[in-house]
């Protein structure tokens, strides 16, 4: 979007080609404006607790429905810890 009154142009952009392959760009509106975090998203999983792997119980029966809960107890683990970083503080302008 170019703004010819202030001769300003303003760029959004989702996906940046560098030399160190492609990165994806996703906002997030729990981080602060001026912090970037920096992850490859092929070093984190997911952990399932054994024998908490989405198990699916009936519960009481109410009427015609058929109730059941899902239970699953997982966590994210990082795979290579120095794979991702943050830079923080940057000049917001």
């Amino acid at each position: 979007m170019e703004q010819t009154s202030t001769k300003k142009i303003t760029a959004v952009v989702s996906v940046y080609e560098s030399d160190f392959g492609t990165l994806n760009i996703y906002p997030d509106r729990f981080m602060r404006a001026r912090d970037m975090l920096v992850l490859q998203e092929d070093m984190w999983a997911i952990a399932y607790v054994s024998g908490r792997r989405f198990v699916s119980f009936p519960l009481a029966k109410t009427g015609d429905a058929d109730r059941r809960a899902i239970l699953a107890e997982f966590t994210l683990v990082a795979r290579n810890e120095k794979s991702s970083g943050g830079v923080f503080d940057l000049t917001v302008s």
